[in-house]
């Protein structure tokens, strides 16, 4: 899942690390050297096209992808012409959404909500310019969803959707429960955690879920994957 930030600078602060996202560049700054030492992995390697760091410079962006297989945010932005990458570890992140000053993250068990604070972006030690830093993003609410496979995710103003993939269903958030379905494909006849037709994607329109995708339009635990060998990707209106 890849998401890109109209703002080009920004801080993106977690439970055991800070990365710094500049207008021009970015920094990590490890939190937990402790932790980290005593758990040491193999490092990432990534490739891209020549041109990419030119065009997320003329944009003025960067770029966040997510990366379930190797527990990842990847935090993509440029360095004096240079493509840099950080990562932030997470537990099987995928879904992510952003919306003006609110960033979430979906991961295997919760999702994570991180907000917008400039005030403390001002405060942050500013290696170049007095606008190195115009946003930082720091964790303000987890909610646990249980095991769901969350897969895209989108803001409707002040609500968040997404796709719960094990259960079917386009879900939202509430104080009380894991999670609150709103929508299932009409040929899905039950709510049940069984990964029926692998629901995986949505779009809004006009603030409301107007299409979605997903692998196979099967209603039984089984009927995806004997579909497997000629499984075909569809797109079902969900007005």
């Amino acid at each position: 899942m890849s998401l890109s930030l109209e703002r080009a600078g920004l801080v993106f602060i977690g439970e055991s690390a800070q990365v710094a996202v500049p207008q021009r560049a970015a920094s990590v700054v490890e939190g937990n050297l402790v932790a980290a030492e005593c758990n040491v992995q193999p490092p990432l390697r990534s490739v891209h096209t020549s041109g990419f760091p030119e065009v997320l410079d003329r944009l003025g962006i960067s770029v966040f992808v997510t990366t379930y297989q190797a527990g990842k945010l990847v935090i993509l932005r440029v360095d004096q012409g240079v493509l840099q990458t950080h990562f932030r570890s997470f537990n099987r992140p995928m879904g992510l959404a952003v919306d003006g000053d609110r960033l979430a993250v979906g991961t295997a068990l919760e999702i994570w909500e991180y907000h917008n604070l400039p005030v403390v972006a001002r405060k942050l030690p500013r290696p170049q310019a007095p606008s190195y830093h115009d946003a930082c993003y720091l964790p303000r609410r987890g909610h646990v969803t249980g095991d769901v496979q969350i897969h895209e995710m989108a803001w409707s103003d002040h609500v968040l959707w997404f796709v719960n993939t094990r259960f079917s269903c386009l879900c939202t958030l509430d104080p009380i429960h894991s999670f609150v379905p709103r929508w299932r494909p009409p040929f899905i006849t039950a709510l049940a955690p069984q990964d029926r037709c692998h629901l995986n994607g949505f779009c809004l329109m006009d603030g409301k879920p107007a299409f979605v995708t997903a692998l196979g339009e099967t209603d039984t635990e089984g009927g995806l994957a004997r579909q497997q060998k000629g499984r075909r990707h569809f797109d079902q209106d969900c007005h």
